[in-house]
């Protein structure tokens, strides 16, 4: 094939795509733990206001409870509970998605909190196409 005809297929197939209304790109979330103030401030009140960890450990001499949260967190916010990854080819999105063990961290000096963690979501990636949600304008861009 020709480089010239080459081209033009692929110019017919870019028309086709945004003709289409149809997209390319990758979007992925990062899971990241993040350090938060705690409402909490001792294992019983952790212990009652969440129940039992999901999972504890012993590290640094420190006692370590993981939990998995749907609802609000140590501070007071809701902590990541999955993380999507996002194909955009063509006409539709292919997505899927991975869910953490545990979102949430109380680490323990005694029987006090020392300090708090919670995952969060970060998106990174890239998309180019319609986007409908600001009125059809077409955008080619990184993500975030």
């Amino acid at each position: 094939m020709t480089a010239p005809r080459v081209a033009g297929w692929c110019g017919l197939g870019v028309l086709l795509l945004v003709g289409l209304g149809g997209c390319v790109g990758f979007v992925r979330d990062r899971l990241d733990w993040v350090h938060v103030g705690s409402e909490v401030r001792t294992k019983a009140e952790a212990q009652a206001r969440f129940g039992e960890p999901h999972r504890t450990t012993l590290e640094s001499g420190r006692d370590v409870w993981y939990y998995r949260l749907s609802g609000l967190g140590p501070s007071g916010q809701r902590p990541a509970t999955e993380g999507a990854t996002i194909a955009y080819v063509g006409i539709g999105p292919v997505w899927w998605t991975r869910r953490p063990d545990e979102n949430v961290r109380i680490d323990f000096e005694g029987d006090a909190v020392s300090r708090a963690a919670e995952l969060r979501t970060t998106q990174s990636g890239f998309f180019c196409g319609f986007n409908l949600a600001y009125g059809g304008l077409f955008m080619c861009s990184p993500v975030p």
